[in-house]
């Protein structure tokens, strides 16, 4: 056991126990793709699916709002459906006519407006990247 004189004396803040180097900020570094590029798609890290009536004699409606966290979204009638990114294109009828019993995926993360002849339920499925 060591006594209280052989115990080292002095201020800690005399020694210097070890030098920080000096802090270099990150600079970007730039990089040409000189041939195929290997990439993995991440998994998604939310979902939701829901069912919703379409009424006919209803106005155009927004099934999906805009979102830049979504992935993907499919579609799924069981009657065609006219879909579209805005109210518009979907009333004024350039928006695309989707089959019936099709899956339409969409994977821009703009609104997604839709409209039926007849009244029909669409289901929908969701993958978001984030939370």
């Amino acid at each position: 056991m060591m006594d209280q004189e052989s115990l080292p004396t002095g201020d800690l803040d005399e020694e210097v126990l070890q030098e920080e180097p000096d802090y270099v900020p990150l600079q970007a570094v730039p990089v040409t793709v000189c041939g195929p590029v290997g990439v993995q798609n991440v998994p998604s890290r939310a979902g939701a699916s829901f069912n919703r009536l379409l009424v006919a004699t209803e106005d155009v409606r927004v099934l999906l709002s805009a979102d830049p966290r979504r992935r993907i979204a499919r579609l799924i009638c069981g009657q065609s459906f006219a879909v579209g990114s805005d109210q518009s294109s979907v009333t004024q009828g350039v928006a695309a006519v989707w089959p019936a019993n099709t899956v339409c995926e969409i994977t821009h993360g703009e609104e997604v407006w839709v409209d039926v002849t007849v009244d029909a339920a669409i289901s929908v499925m969701v993958e978001n990247w984030a939370d």
